[in-house]
């Protein structure tokens, strides 16, 4: 481990119910400051039977964001709690980026039955990106010491298909240039109203051909998922994909 890994703080986590009075409870954890001031990332979760209902998001103002939950009405179970979790080097690209690695890890945690987020947004290069990977493990660890249900061992996640399959892995830019290009066809043939277009991606067996397409039909499903299909010729794989379809809401049961 390098001195500089050594010395990166253990963020801060704050626990408390998703309600109006427990925001005011963030007053009272120590350095406040980087919870009320600072950007965070925060998770609202309820369980019921074992089976958690999740929200994953980030803010640069925790307060006025969950005011803005709060105005949308009945979205989250009555009873849910929230995890807010402050870093003394967050910024809006770093909190971003572990927002986005909290939705990927969680894909991989079969006790989730719903998870949910604004939009799926990787970050590449910014300061401090090399921080992010260590800060998220540190965060992850401090939050299952809370509910260790739903943050299980990071091995655990990593060897689940559901994880290896999410549309929330970060992709090389060479993958993220191709989804880009393919999205920009479908919608060129959609505007025009042809029915048929072929679009072929080749890869060898690693390459990251799944991930792409997994990214690529979550993109396509946030944007019309009435009108959204995927064929896969395999049907473990198809297992995979329906699972993380229902999880992220693309789909019902």
């Amino acid at each position: 481990m390098s001195k500089r890994e050594k010395s990166i703080s253990t963020p801060i986590i704050g626990n408390v119910p998703f309600s109006e009075d427990g925001i005011k409870q963030l007053e009272k954890i120590d350095n406040k400051k980087l919870l009320l001031e600072y950007p965070t990332v925060y998770i609202i979760y309820s369980e019921r039977n074992g089976m958690y209902q999740v929200y994953v998001g980030e803010t640069n103002n925790i307060k006025q964001r969950t005011k803005e939950h709060f105005r949308e009405g009945n979205r989250y179970a009555k009873g849910s709690n929230m995890f807010v979790v402050g870093h003394e080097h967050f910024n809006k690209s770093l909190t971003l980026d572990i927002e986005n690695k909290f939705m990927l890890y969680l894909t991989g945690n079969k006790f989730i039955k719903k998870l949910s987020n604004k939009r799926d947004n990787p970050q590449y290069r910014y300061f401090p990106y090399e921080e992010m990977n260590q800060i998220f493990s540190k965060s992850w660890k401090k939050l299952r010491k809370n509910e260790q249900s739903l943050f299980p061992i990071e091995k655990v996640i990593e060897d689940n298909a559901l994880f290896k399959a999410s549309p929330f892995h970060k992709l090389t830019m060479e993958q993220f240039e191709a989804r880009d290009k393919i999205i920009n066809r479908v919608k060129e043939v959609l505007n025009k109203g042809n029915k048929h277009q072929l679009i072929l991606v080749e890869g060898a067996a690693g390459s990251g051909k799944t991930v792409l397409l997994s990214s690529l039909f979550h993109a396509l499903s946030e944007e019309n998922n009435e009108n959204t299909y995927m064929l896969v010729n395999h049907d473990e794989q198809v297992k995979v994909y329906n699972n993380i379809a229902k999880k992220l809401g693309l789909q019902k049961d």
